[in-house]
């Protein structure tokens, strides 16, 4: 793998760690609220919330709709140039 590679990828978990981190104040959650009403175990979030690890598609839909949110809002997606 290269080194370009495993930087992209790094900064891509660290920021959905923010992203993360972020919705999940903004619903007045803990990391172990959150594991409850997700199902996702709470060592997995810590490990999201720092980018140690990147979470599953799964997983990705069960945090968001635990916090209320949209999986594109939790990855940090904006809307798409195409859309209207």
């Amino acid at each position: 793998m290269s080194r370009f590679f495993y930087d992209e990828r790094r900064e891509i978990a660290i920021e959905f760690g923010g992203n993360l981190d972020e919705l999940m104040k903004a619903a007045g959650m803990s990391r172990k609220q959150l594991a409850a009403r997700s199902g996702v175990s709470k060592s997995s979030i810590d490990n999201y919330m720092v980018g140690r690890c990147e979470p599953t598609a799964f997983a990705i839909v069960k945090l968001a709709q635990a916090i209320g949110c949209s999986t594109d809002r939790l990855l940090g997606l904006g809307a798409c140039r195409w859309a209207r």
